[in-house]
């Protein structure tokens, strides 16, 4: 769910799709995520995929969603998680699908927080330094 604090989207699961490279089997899940949120995904599933594959030799990358607005149109092109290394036991499906939807909602908030943290930064360096300003002048 996007909202005005949690810009990290949803996970389009019925979009995802699989391909092959001769040496492995990779995993495509479409995600509504730009460029921005990609260090806070990187953590969460890092840590969360790691667990979840335990064991396995399963790597991600994150490719992001791009925005593109004109006067005629606005345009959203996903993004995709892209999980190399997958074999079986094949992972569950609905249980993957929580991971990543949770995973998406634990990014946004920390991009949220760290949002909120960095404008309470701003103003009150601003508020400190006119003081200064105007006390030493």
């Amino acid at each position: 769910m996007i909202t005005s604090d949690n810009t990290a989207g949803a996970v389009h699961w019925g979009g995802l799709f699989t391909g092959m490279d001769g040496k492995q089997i990779s995993l495509a899940i479409p995600m509504f995520f730009q460029r921005e949120h990609v260090p806070y995904l990187e953590s969460v599933l890092r840590a969360r995929l790691g667990e979840f594959f335990a064991g396995d030799d399963v790597n991600f990358r994150l490719d992001p969603g791009e925005l593109t607005s004109s006067e005629q149109e606005t345009r959203y092109e996903k993004g995709h998680l892209v999980i190399t290394g997958v074999t079986e036991p094949w992972p569950d499906g609905r249980a993957l699908r929580e991971l990543l939807e949770d995973a998406l909602a634990t990014a946004g908030e920390m991009e949220a927080e760290q949002t909120r943290k960095a404008v309470e930064l701003t103003r009150h360096l601003r508020k400190t330094g006119d003081r200064e300003h105007e006390s030493g002048a």
